[in-house]
This record gives structure tokens, C-alpha cells and sequence, in this order.
């Protein structure tokens, strides 16, 4: 009978586990980018409140030292304004830079959190489509499984029928052998017999003399056929019967 072989068996168990972990490996990747990209969502959009918060701040801000440096300025123009001593002009400069570098802090954060922001966006960005890839990868690998489980069943389905195939063709060879041993056999019983060596097989001899009038018939020697064992008066009749009891044989 036909057996996969060993390593063919290990091979594919191989392969089924292979496949399997890689499954696994690349599914636990996807539910891992899916918890980063959700929590870079939300830490993006805790961002962009807290950016907006503090832009609608800054710009509350910004115009309260525009209109504190526009103060300024017109004192330090009133330059010839005996009111106004160089100490407090002095001060009023010290106010005006002051101002100014708050002003440009408040310009700067603003920057620094538009590119926080563009860079979580970037971020997500990335996140998406690299869990957009291993979503494909991951519906590739399941159809090369269903693929392969196909092929797996048409490959055993193959074998067993080989396996059919093949019990079959031993049978009828062993089939074919006993008729041809059989018929062989017959033909030679049928050529002994043809050549008179036969077993004469009479009717025992009454203990008691018979009339000479009896019919020598019943004296006469039978002619048994060697495959069926039914008798005949003649061996003209056995040949004919013998052929015939052969062909029949055979179809079976």
C-alpha cells in the first residue's frame, strides 16, 4: 500500500506550524499598531485642544502687549516732555523689550506646537499605513492558508485514490494468477484424462452373482469432471463439459 513518507509529513506540519506563527506574530503586530495609533489619536487631539487653548490665550495676550508696547512707544517719543526723567524713560524701555520678547515667546510656542502637532499627524499617518499593510499582509496570509488547506485536500483526496488504484491492481493481479493457476490445473486434469489416466470409478460388486442379462451400464466406468466433480458415461461428454466448466470459471 502507498504511505507518505516521514519527512513528507514532517514537512508539511512544518510548513502548518510556520504559517501558523507567522499568523499569530503578524496579528498581535496589528492589534499593537492599532493600540498606538489609537493612543496617538488621542494624545493628538489632547494637543490640538491644549494648542488651541493656548493660542486663543496667546492671542488674548498679544494684543495686550501690542497695546502695551504702542504705550510705550508713545512715551519714548514724548521724549522732550520735561515730565518724563531718564530713569523712567530708561524703565519704559526695559518694559517695551520685555514686551517685545514675551511677544516673540508666545510667537515661538505657537510654532513649537504647530510642529508637535504636524508631527503626530506624520505620526498617525505612518501608524495608518503601516497597519493598512499589515491588514493586507494578514488577509494574504489567511488566503495562502485557505489556498494551501485546498491543496492539501486535493493532494490527500489524490493519494487515497492512488491507494485505491493500486489495492485494486494487486487484487486483480492476484485474481489473474489464481485463474491462470487454476485453468492450468484444469488443463492438465483434462489432458490426463484425455490420455486415459483416469480413476475408474465403478459401482461395487454385489455380494450376489447378477443375471448375464443385466445392462452393463451401471458397471461401466463415470468420468468426473475435476472442477465441478459431476460424472459422466462418457469421456466425449467430459471433454465438452470440462471446456465449458472452465470458461465459466474464468468470467469470475
Amino acid at each position: 500500500m502507498f504511505q507518505t513518507k516521514p519527512d513528507e509529513i514532517q514537512n508539511q506540519q512544518l510548513e502548518k506550524q510556520g504559517s501558523t506563527e507567522n499568523e499569530i506574530a503578524l496579528t498581535n503586530k496589528i492589534q499593537e499598531l492599532e493600540k498606538e495609533l489609537a493612543s496617538a489619536k488621542q494624545l493628538n487631539t489632547q494637543l490640538a485642544e491644549d494648542s488651541k487653548k493656548k493660542l486663543q490665550e496667546s492671542e488674548s495676550l498679544q494684543k495686550i502687549l501690542l497695546q502695551e508696547i504702542k504705550i510705550l512707544k508713545n512715551q519714548l517719543n514724548e521724549k522732550g516732555d520735561s515730565t518724563v526723567s531718564k530713569e523712567d524713560h530708561k524703565k519704559i524701555q526695559e518694559q517695551l523689550v520685555a514686551a517685545q520678547m514675551h511677544l516673540t515667546k508666545i510667537e515661538l510656542s505657537r510654532n513649537e506646537d504647530k510642529e508637535v502637532i504636524n508631527a503626530k499627524e506624520e505620526m498617525i499617518a505612518k501608524l495608518q499605513e503601516d497597519l493598512k499593510e499589515m491588514a493586507e499582509a494578514n488577509d494574504t496570509i489567511a488566503a495562502l492558508r485557505a489556498q494551501m488547506e485546498l491543496y492539501k485536500s486535493d493532494f490527500e483526496a489524490e493519494r487515497q485514490a492512488k491507494e485505491s488504484l493500486k489495492s485494486e491492481k494487486e487484487q486483480i493481479a492476484e485474481d489473474l494468477q489464481h485463474l491462470q493457476r487454476r485453468n492450468q490445473q484444469l488443463l492438465e486434469e483434462v489432458e490426463h484424462l484425455r490420455n486415459g489416466d483416469f480413476v475408474h470409478v465403478g459401482r461395487p460388486e454385489p455380494s450376489i452373482a447378477t443375471s448375464p442379462s443385466a445392462p452393463q451400464d451401471r458397471t461401466r466406468a463415470q468420468f468426473p469432471c475435476p472442477k465441478c466433480d459431476f460424472k459422466f458415461w462418457d469421456y466425449q461428454a467430459l471433454e465438452n463439459h470440462v471446456y465449458r466448466c472452465i470458461e465459466i470459471d474464468s468470467l469470475f
